[in-house]
């Protein structure tokens, strides 16, 4: 069965759903490449009004109980996207801000997203993916006083290179809050990320990504607290589940959920 939905799960009704599906799609940011000393760079940027933007996305997220926030300070933003950057990709590659905007290496690869919508998203990546995020998460972050966590790793946000073998996170609008425990903000990580990949995925093809994914992470405590927090929400959290799941039909969905008890290592 394919996990797309019809267009009756992509055009949700009722106000929340449509600020939901808005809050998914508005981008707060524009992109550009360009071209500097022989580098080529990504260029994010603040659109005008972004703000009113992010104020709504922040309220919204209160609202269904997703704990992350995205920063509607430019300065704020900017340096916590430079810094993340650079923790994670800094071996290699560089970050820095110039006026409102954030330019980033290129980094060499594609991104999961793509691969699930052209169906060459396998294990081998998935394994790689796991295996950064374990990485990620054992980095300290002076901002949290505690281990690193990123707050919106789907699919999307997670460049592999087929050259390496080598999985990298990009993109750092959105964080956690502050006062959760590490190992809290990891399980939530796991948890956008597996929720991505099953509204991507078919029936036989998620299962032995997902498991891929999680054997190569591997952290015991973490996979522990996503086997008891991944399980199918009520009230205005379930829309957030409709979101990040790409509107998968509510009964695929929960016997997805319900299957994934089982892959948790």
């Amino acid at each position: 069965m394919d996990s797309r939905p019809d267009s009756a799960y992509r055009f949700p009704i009722g106000p929340w759903s449509r600020f939901g599906a808005a809050v998914d799609v508005i981008r707060i940011n524009s992109l550009a490449v360009k071209h500097h000393a022989a580098r080529r760079y990504w260029v994010k940027e603040r659109n005008l009004g972004s703000r009113w933007v992010i104020n709504g996305a922040n309220a919204f997220f209160r609202v269904v109980r997703n704990p992350v926030f995205v920063f509607a300070n430019v300065a704020a933003w900017q340096n916590w996207e430079v810094r993340c950057f650079s923790l994670l990709n800094g071996d290699r590659f560089t970050a820095f801000s110039v006026g409102q905007a954030v330019w980033m290496d290129d980094l060499p690869g594609e991104d999961l997203a793509l691969l699930a919508r052209q169906a060459r998203l396998q294990p081998v990546q998935l394994a790689a993916a796991g295996a950064e995020f374990r990485r990620m998460h054992e980095l300290w972050s002076p901002e949290f006083k505690a281990k690193w966590s990123h707050g919106d790793p789907h699919l999307g946000n997670v460049i592999f290179d087929a050259g390496t073998g080598r999985a990298r996170v990009i993109d750092f609008e959105t964080t956690h809050r502050r006062h959760l425990p590490p190992e809290q903000r990891h399980a939530d990580d796991l948890k956008v990320f597996l929720l991505d990949l099953l509204g991507r995925s078919t029936d036989g093809e998620w299962p032995e990504n997902a498991a891929a994914f999680l054997r190569a992470y591997g952290c015991t405590g973490v996979l522990d607290r996503l086997r008891r927090n991944f399980v199918m929400p009520s009230g205005a959290e379930r829309l957030w589940w409709a979101i990040r799941t790409s509107y998968l039909p509510g009964v695929l969905l929960r016997r997805r959920v319900s299957e994934l008890q089982s892959v948790i290592p």
